[in-house]
């Protein structure tokens, strides 16, 4: 029997709606609702809320409050007190009393693994029995939360009802108030040191608490891209992902004194920032004003790998296989050290662009998340995907770190799995563990898919199959068959991916195409099936066509081959995937005339066209990659039968920028318009080389690039084609 107050507020009612659901799919019964006073002599009584510290004075939910009790707590933390005469659930808030109800079905068996009935596990009991018992309990971080993006659209058809049910189910921060977007689009960073911009954005956030008096937060998050400040602005200071100049020092000096100018009419209020792109880092001259809430948004960052052990302060800790996140975890106790209000705003998954494969991330989370908390992160928040088939466990993991940050990962991932696939939960967990392993060993540093084909070698994942086929052979229930169904729509979408980018490979762009289109095919039976599985588009799109998604890909390979096939054009050569290779770390490369080369020295190495060059042991081993120039040179004979014939040079993919030479000759010049967001994943260009090749001759091209930063080089098959038609 539950007990709430008469007055009892929405979340107090809302936790009554949950027991009252939850008891009834257990065990078939019903259970009653009465107001205080109202049950009957020597019944067992869930006292909720305000009923619970009415009846129970010593229940003391203050103890729930934490050691951080300040204007940015949440105060979601709750008190639960069984014994043989009641059950009393009561938060220091009403959405802790909400969560005291979820931790009481925990605790009975319930779980919501993800969204919809599939990843709802309710156990069934005749009878539902607890014993006495006591818990307090204070979540780890106060912001606990993620944006399940890209709802919508034509095909997306995931519930935003049932996220919101599972989110709250999992304990997120759901009530908690905050705000950090892009809200700077007037300002420009020349402004940015003039006292009358400051003035403007202050009357700006004035006009704005103005207007509504209970309002909190105001944003003076940055444009969404890099604060292009000058080396006098930035202090001479570069960036460590970006080589330009770090822009937080003017950037926090602004918002300083635009947040003293409000404060004078608003006292009081918080001002959420992005702390992002090339102003990640933690200022050097100036301490943000003790309004200001920096939020971490490590958007460029390698997503694969986690930080080592830091030291204590003053002292070296041990470094781990990243630079990167080691870089990022030094940022993250940057800022704590001098701001009691840093929240992150992690990405699920890191890759940006990930061709919708599997994102396995519990490694990196589980000993990335316990550092930011021990350096005084406050709230951890995440922009996801909901695709359970990729990142399943990394969803619900992240879940419980962020409720306790000293929970055991490995006992979460056996309840989720054991829970979720009986009898072949060991069969599941083997294939999503052998892809975890993958994920976070081998080189490869970049947040984009390029790599994806690296972290994954499709022998590899090939071996994976029999444990798929032994879940599916296991799974003796409906239910269950269903649920293993996401492990063989992971596993075979997998495989079309990396099929597709092995044909590529080959030069074999039909096959590429095809598979491709297979993909999508496969992609919208698994949206049928279940909308939780896979999420049609990436981040906040909702669609495919974009270039590193399966109507990307098939478009990009059906383009090229259209070209080689005799559809608008004629293919004159294939260049080998493999070529002469040097790096020129000292820029010597033009003045000593490599260009001029007709075979590649002694000294040169080889590699390949088809693969960025920093997987091709060009990083070392913490993850710094080669910037900065090199040479490539290849031979081809082209037949004299093109004599008269226009002869283009198809590129699939260079980062960076690139001179061409042939024969010693210059022939073209190809700027990079980095940074990696502007490089569309698939878009491939032409160097018209008819005026300089000469057929019936072996002909000698050499390729300078020179790459600045992140990824680099040639990174598609390049091919001579002449085009329908042209003379």
């Amino acid at each position: 029997m539950a007990v709430l107050a008469e007055d009892a507020h929405r979340y107090e009612k809302a936790a009554v709606d949950e027991l009252v659901l939850h008891f009834k799919k257990m065990s078939g019964a019903d259970v009653p609702v009465v107001k205080p006073g109202g049950a009957p002599v020597g019944a067992v009584q869930i006292l909720v809320g305000a009923a619970a510290t009415h009846a129970v004075p010593d229940l003391d939910i203050d103890r729930a409050l934490g050691d951080r009790v300040d204007r940015m707590s949440c105060r979601d933390g709750f008190v639960i007190r069984a014994d043989q005469r009641f059950i009393a659930l009561a938060g220091v808030r009403p959405t802790g009393t909400l969560f005291a109800a979820v931790d009481l079905l925990e605790r009975l068996g319930c779980r919501w693994f993800y969204p919809g009935d599939l990843g709802e596990v309710i156990p069934n009991k005749r009878t539902v029995q607890i014993e006495p018992f006591e818990t307090v309990q204070t979540p780890s971080f106060d912001l606990r939360s993620m944006w399940v993006c890209g709802l919508g659209g034509k095909f997306n058809k995931d519930d935003g009802k049932a996220i919101g049910l599972w989110k709250r189910r999992n304990r997120a921060a759901f009530d908690y108030r905050w705000a950090a977007s892009h809200n700077m689009g007037d300002t420009a960073a020349a402004d940015l040191g003039k006292p009358e911009q400051a003035e403007k954005v202050a009357q700006r956030a004035i006009t704005h608490f103005d207007g509504g008096p209970k309002s909190e937060w105001f944003s003076l998050g940055w444009n969404d891209s890099y604060c292009r400040v000058s080396s006098e602005q930035g202090l001479g200071i570069v960036h460590p992902w970006y080589p330009m100049p770090q822009a937080t020092d003017p950037l926090v000096s602004f918002y300083n004194a635009v947040v003293e100018k409000v404060e004078k009419k608003h006292p009081g209020k918080k001002y959420g920032f992005l702390a992002y792109m090339n102003y990640l880092s933690a200022p050097v001259t100036v301490k943000p004003h003790a309004s200001l809430v920096p939020v971490i948004t490590p958007i460029e960052q390698c997503p694969r790998h986690a930080p080592g052990t830091p030291g204590t302060p003053g002292t070296p800790g041990t470094p781990g296989t990243c630079w990167q996140r080691d870089a990022l975890l030094q940022t993250v106790q940057d800022w704590c050290s001098m701001s009691d209000n840093v929240f992150i705003y992690d990405y699920e998954p890191g890759f940006l662009i990930d061709g919708g494969v599997p994102v396995p991330c519990v490694t990196r989370m589980r000993t990335e998340y316990p550092l930011w908390h021990r350096a005084g992160l406050r709230g951890l928040f995440a922009q996801v995907q909901m695709t359970i088939m990729n990142n399943g466990p990394n969803l619900y993991v992240r879940w419980r770190l962020s409720w306790d940050i000293h929970a055991d990962v490995d006992a979460i991932l056996d309840e989720y799995f054991s829970m979720l696939f009986g009898p072949a939960a060991e069969s599941a967990r083997a294939y999503w563990d052998g892809l975890e392993e993958m994920m976070h060993s081998g080189p490869g540093h970049q947040h984009e898919d390029e790599i994806m084909k690296i972290v994954y070698p499709i022998e590899r994942v090939r071996q994976l199959e029999p444990y798929v086929r032994a879940a599916e052979a296991k799974a003796d229930t409906d239910l269950l068959q269903r649920r293993v169904k996401m492990i063989r729509f992971s596993f075979d979408n997998l495989m079309l991916y990396l099929r597709m980018r092995e044909a590529e490979e080959r030069a074999e762009f039909a096959i590429a195409a095809r598979l491709a289109r297979e993909s999508w095919a496969l992609r919208e039976q698994i949206e049928a099936f279940n909308p939780f599985f896979y999420k049609i588009g990436d981040l906040d799109r909702t669609h495919e066509d974009f270039g590193f998604l399966s109507l990307g890909w098939a478009k990009h390979n059906e383009v090229r081959h259209a070209l080689t096939n005799g559809t608008n054009g004629e293919l004159v050569d294939m260049l080998p995937d493999v070529w002469s290779f040097k790096t020129d770390p000292h820029d010597a490369g033009v003045s000593e005339r490599w260009f001029a080369f007709a075979t590649a020295p002694h000294d040169w190495r080889t590699i390949r066209t088809s693969r960025i060059w920093e997987v091709q042991g060009l990083e070392d081993q913490r993850g710094r990659g080669y910037d900065g120039a090199a040479w490539y040179l290849t031979r081809v004979e082209v037949p004299q039968g093109f004599a008269d014939r226009r002869i283009v040079m198809n590129f699939g993919g260079v980062f960076g920028e690139m001179i061409v030479w042939v024969n010693g000759r210059f022939a073209h010049h190809h700027p990079f318009n980095g940074p990696w967001w502007t490089q569309a994943s698939n878009k491939a260009f032409d160097v018209d080389l008819t005026d300089i090749l000469e057929p019936g001759r072996i002909n000698t091209i050499v390729i300078r690039v020179d790459n600045e930063f992140e990824w680099g080089g040639i990174y598609r098959r390049v091919f001579l084609y002449t085009p329908v038609g042209a003379r």
